[in-house]
């Protein structure tokens, strides 16, 4: 059962009536406002802790369990097998003993559940957490290929920790490097790849028993890379590759430096890529300058055998610096945020039923004062009508020639999500080029007979009808079909006179030369 109260929003608690519109999204009659609940939604916040603003930026679904590593321990909630869509889940999270502290990453290796935790890493089961290293604080674990080995980036270096069927044993420091390195990756020539905030990428490779570095090489500006700042690596797609504050770059083997990955070039740019992740689809999951997006290969657009969506109720919402998406399956998405996480229910989101529906809401014509001729309602035979009836098309004297228009779109859940195009019929060629803008000025139209319409899109580019409204702005007295007789009239007597008065001047100037010719 869902809640509703001032804690989780609503201007008061004071409710005196309840809608539930033709998206199964909820509209509020409160005391002293209205309030909209989108309740019917694809994206949902998760709170672990509703008592204390926890800032999440780990999670794992783990033996029918919910996982969430947040900056004050971990929590968990049960969830059902069956169970798609986890958001709906209703049972109530509970604190992981022995994990107080900031949880910094979860890792399923080998059928358990690590922890990397500010004490060391942690193994969880079930709902307890043991400590397995003896610190200090550790960022990532990941697992070698065909390997029981698993390397830890921790605050002051590697670890080397190894499964023994039951569980993971600390075998000691990997000694060689004394940096914090916080993102790791592990490629297919089992090379480790970690980066630190400030020093650029480091590329180790470790002895057979993985108990000491045997050598690595450093990567900043002068190896390809745009800065040494705030790098970040993977292996996605059996490639290296860097997210970097200018782009995404590759990992060159034959020449041993980075360059601009040609993949990713056309999708980012020089934009900056906090986060990179991908799904067991082989889709591409990103935070790019604090927008949530993901390159879905399911789809096309264009010729391009993938189409980019970002997700704009997520932009500015993940944790600063410590960005985090878990992509378990297309109904269960998880953000981290700075309160909780985000769940995202991609599979809704792209074949959301929701009819897009955009509405002219406003004309009016402009003169010395404005003079609304429709307020958004369509009328025909006294009722509400989708469109305008043709027998009622206002017509305007020429003096009101420059109008006003004003329009929205039924997408009140995602305000941010909308764009807009529109085309004056009888005077613009084309349509406009999209835009976030609800409103569109014309002066000084000349006479004729005009046909406003517009249509809204949302971010996935699905586009509505557009709606019309036709208005007619009369000629002037001027312009009218009687006033072209009087100007015939008045042209023709001044040809005649001017014809009339040339013949008097030539037939006074042929007397005189007659005159002359006598003389």
């Amino acid at each position: 059962m869902d809640q509703f109260s001032n804690n989780q929003g609503l201007q008061n608690n004071n409710v005196h009536g309840i809608l539930l519109d033709k998206d199964h999204n909820l509209w509020l009659g409160l005391e002293n406002g209205l309030d909209f609940i989108n309740y019917n939604t694809s994206v949902k916040n998760i709170y672990p802790n509703r008592e204390n603003l926890v800032k999440s930026n780990s999670v794992s679904i783990f033996n029918n369990k919910l996982y969430i590593g947040t900056s004050n321990g971990l929590y968990t909630v049960s969830i059902g097998s069956q169970q798609k869509d986890i958001s709906t889940a209703t049972g109530a999270f509970t604190e992981v003993p022995n994990t107080k502290g900031q949880v910094l990453s979860l890792t399923q290796i080998n059928g358990h559940l690590l922890a990397g935790h500010q004490d060391g890493v942690l193994q969880v089961d079930d709902n307890q957490a043991k400590l397995i290293t003896p610190g200090p604080g550790a960022w990532m674990m990941k697992a070698f290929p065909a390997s029981q080995d698993v390397i830890a980036g921790t605050y002051t270096g590697f670890q080397l920790l190894k499964y023994n069927g039951a569980g993971f044993s600390f075998e000691g420091k990997i000694n060689g490097i004394y940096e914090s390195l916080g993102n790791l990756a592990v490629d297919k020539s089992n090379f480790v790849w970690a980066t630190h905030p400030y020093r650029g990428i480091f590329k180790v490779q470790l002895s057979a028993d993985r108990k000491k570095i045997v050598s690595y090489t450093q990567y900043t500006e002068k190896s390809g890379l745009p800065s040494a700042l705030n790098n970040h690596v993977y292996f996605i797609k059996n490639k290296v590759i860097a997210a970097t504050e200018k782009g995404v770059y590759e990992y060159n083997t034959t020449e041993g430096d980075f360059t601009r990955s040609a993949f990713y070039k056309p999708i980012f740019g020089n934009s900056k890529i906090e986060f990179l992740t991908e799904d067991g689809k082989g889709n591409i999951w990103f935070i790019s300058n604090q927008r949530v997006g993901v390159i879905d290969f399911g789809k096309r657009s264009g010729k391009l055998p993938y189409k980019v969506i970002y997700f704009p109720e997520l932009a500015g919402q993940t944790v600063k610096g410590a960005e985090y998406i878990y992509p378990h399956d297309m109904e269960n998405i998880f953000i981290g945020s700075n309160n909780g996480v985000f769940h995202l229910n991609y599979r809704q989101y792209v074949s959301s039923e929701n009819k897009l529906n955009v509405l002219l809401t406003t004309v009016k014509a402009i003169a010395e004062k404005d003079s609304l001729i429709f307020g958004g309602y369509f009328v025909k035979n006294n009722r509400i009508a989708s469109a305008q009836n043709t027998q009622l098309i206002a017509s305007l004297s020429n003096h009101w020639n420059s109008f006003h228009f004003e329009y929205t779109s039924t997408l009140f859940a995602q305000k941010s999500n909308e764009e807009f195009s529109y085309k004056l019929i009888g005077f613009d060629k084309d349509w406009s080029q999209w835009s976030i803008k609800t409103e569109k000025d014309y002066t000084n139209l000349p006479y004729g007979k005009y046909t406003f319409s517009v249509k809204a899109r949302n971010n996935l580019g699905t586009a509505s009808a557009p709606v019309s409204y036709s208005f007619i702005v009369e000629s002037a007295w001027y312009q009218t079909i009687w006033a072209y007789p009087a100007y015939f009239l008045i042209i023709a007597c001044t040809v005649y006179i001017g014809i009339k008065a040339q013949q008097k001047r030539f037939a006074l100037h042929q007397q005189r030369h007659e005159e002359e010719q006598k003389g």
